[in-house]
């Protein structure tokens, strides 16, 4: 009861945090891609929300690989008829859909593959040549936006903090590791030039950061998700750094909200950052944890750590200001209530 309450109190928290502005959801179409993860299963059940409690019409086609499993895990959404399921490879679909309203391309190589070390060129297609595709299928529609979940892994190592959109930093060539930030920089580029040459496709770039809330994975690369699952299993919080870098983490109730007032805005070509300003070291997250349930924290010899070769950088804190000046947007849940609520979901 209480992993029910937390997420349908999140959900309600989005639908009070757009006012009227949540009226643009009805009767619309929505493409979606990359839609069966973290941030698809919050965004269709905010779409379900607004479908069942104030009755807006919404229908959605889904592009997914393996819309199997993510049916398995959440049977809610089996049979849904307002959700057309396109099992695809993003690189060569073909949308069932002549026309949509919005689309939403956040679509990549998924969590357990970044974590099982797959091939950087892989990578680099799936979120590139995917782009591509998508953009070639709907450049003739009249769509009212297309949003491009990018990510702030498009920075590499920076060293200003926290970190705007004019940040000239980028990965470099030779890290192999980063390949998803080579790749959301170059499809981020292709967004931009599709839209100079094709006028009528109103381009929206969010770079996200890092987030934490219900139904993040807890048992992959993740440390706040590590934190998460060791906590809510009462044992000890495993710390597998020094715990010196500086991360921020958004709650996906503020997350949501944001990326839905992207769709709705009027701006068009604009690059936004998606996170939270409220910046933490490792090893400090990890105290909060071990503040609030008591659990140890203990260091992992890092000789016995698996080797995730993302490139991942030392400071990963996003400047909000243009977002939050243009839109209007707030960081409604803090940190130390992000975690709370996070463990109330994964503990009941």
């Amino acid at each position: 009861m209480i992993k029910e309450n937390v997420f349908h109190s999140d959900i309600e928290r989005i639908y009070m945090s757009l006012g009227t502005d949540i009226s643009r959801l009805d009767n619309k179409k929505f493409l979606i891609t990359g839609g069966t993860g973290f941030f698809g299963i919050w965004l269709l059940s905010f779409l379900d929300f607004a479908r069942k409690e104030l009755n807006f019409e919404i229908s959605v086609e889904l592009i997914s690989r393996h819309p199997e499993k993510f049916l398995s895990q959440y049977p809610e959404f089996a049979g849904e008829r307002w959700i057309s399921w396109n099992k695809s490879d993003i690189r060569n679909v073909e949308p069932k859909s002549s026309s949509f309203d919005y689309v939403i391309h956040g679509a990549t190589t998924n969590a357990v593959e970044t974590y099982i070390g797959t091939n950087p060129l892989e990578k680099f297609s799936v979120t590139y040549d995917g782009t591509k595709r998508i953009l070639d299928k709907i450049k003739n529609q009249n769509v009212e936006k297309f949003l491009f979940l990018s990510s702030g892994s498009v920075y590499g190592e920076t060293f200003s903090n926290p970190i705007s959109e004019i940040e000239l930093s980028a990965p470099l060539t030779n890290q192999l590791g980063a390949s998803i930030g080579h790749a959301k920089r170059a499809s981020e580029f292709l967004c931009l030039a599709t839209m100079a040459e094709n006028p009528e496709i109103n381009v929206n770039i969010a770079r996200c950061f890092s987030f934490v809330g219900p139904y993040l994975p807890t048992e992959l690369h993740y440390a706040i998700g590590n934190f998460i699952y060791d906590a809510s299993k009462r044992k000890p919080i495993v710390l597998k750094s020094t715990g010196e870098s500086v991360r921020s983490y958004l709650y996906m109730s503020d997350a949501i909200s944001w990326l839905l007032q992207l769709l709705f805005t009027d701006s068009k070509g604009e690059i936004f950052n998606v996170g939270s300003e409220e910046s933490v070291t490792i090893k400090n997250l990890a105290d909060i944890f071990s503040t609030l349930t008591g659990s140890e924290v203990l260091y992992e010899s890092t000789d016995t750590l698996k080797k995730i070769n993302t490139s991942a950088p030392s400071y990963y804190v996003p400047n909000t200001a243009k977002i939050r000046n243009l839109l209007g947007v707030e960081m409604n849940v803090g940190l130390i209530e992000a975690v709370k609520r996070s463990l109330d979901f994964h503990q009941s």
